[in-house]
């Protein structure tokens, strides 16, 4: 089977996006604020195969994953390497309703730029225009997963911008919480507060409930793979 589109625009220089494996992540609302904004949506049929073949014919900007049992995760995974392989200068991006630690190390060691957990924080048309955005500015194709405070995966789950610039600020090191205070010029007891409500998002999706389980998220984050 051939990639099947799902509407084209009549500007045929809007950025594409490359949909691996039918999805209800994206729906018709979705898809038309997709357009909306100026991006190109197409779809393809779920297996690894027929995705290879037509990123022959297809030359999307981004790729978005769906990571789904009917789409079959690991044949995707075996898409990404194949693109990477070609120094796909796209960007790649994972959307999963069911994450784990475990799929995110293999997404990111496979050449993810994003892993996206759908949910009631997840604007998917926003993280587009922002993935598209990045790419724009790194015109690379040499170009790596994203840094922390670039990353979707952080929004998707619920963290505000005050809790990924404290994330930002603890990955520099790693410091223990009463140098990080001095650092940021907060009292222990409050820095201790806004660590305690982002484990209440991280240990449901990751189990990161402690220091180290954060620096080792963190660390994976930001690998440069």
């Amino acid at each position: 089977m051939v990639a099947r589109k799902i509407e084209v625009l009549s500007n045929p220089c809007s950025p594409a996006v490359l949909i691996l494996g039918t999805s209800r992540f994206f729906t018709t609302a979705a898809v038309e604020k997709m357009m909306t904004s100026g991006f190109n949506p197409t779809t393809v049929v779920p297996d690894a195969g027929t995705a290879i073949a037509a990123f022959q014919t297809e030359y999307p900007d981004i790729v978005l994953i769906p990571a789904t049992a009917e789409n079959g995760w690991y044949g995707h995974m075996r898409a990404m390497e194949y693109l990477r392989g070609l120094r796909f200068p796209g960007v790649l991006a994972i959307l999963t309703e069911t994450p784990s630690m475990k799929d995110l190390v293999a997404a990111i060691r496979t050449g993810a730029n994003d892993y996206l957990v759908v949910g009631k924080y997840l604007d998917i048309t926003e993280e587009v225009v922002r993935l598209y955005a990045t790419r724009k500015q790194t015109l690379s194709t040499d170009w790596k997963p994203m840094n922390i405070q670039k990353m979707g995966l952080f929004r998707s789950i619920g963290l505000t911008p005050k809790q990924i610039q404290l994330l930002v600020a603890y990955a520099q090191d790693f410091p223990r919480l009463g140098e990080l205070a001095a650092r940021l010029g907060q009292s222990e007891n409050r820095l201790r507060k806004s660590f305690s409500r982002i484990y209440e998002k991280l240990e449901p999706v990751f189990a990161v409930n402690s220091p180290s389980r954060l620096a080792q998220l963190l660390t994976l984050c930001a690998a440069q793979v």
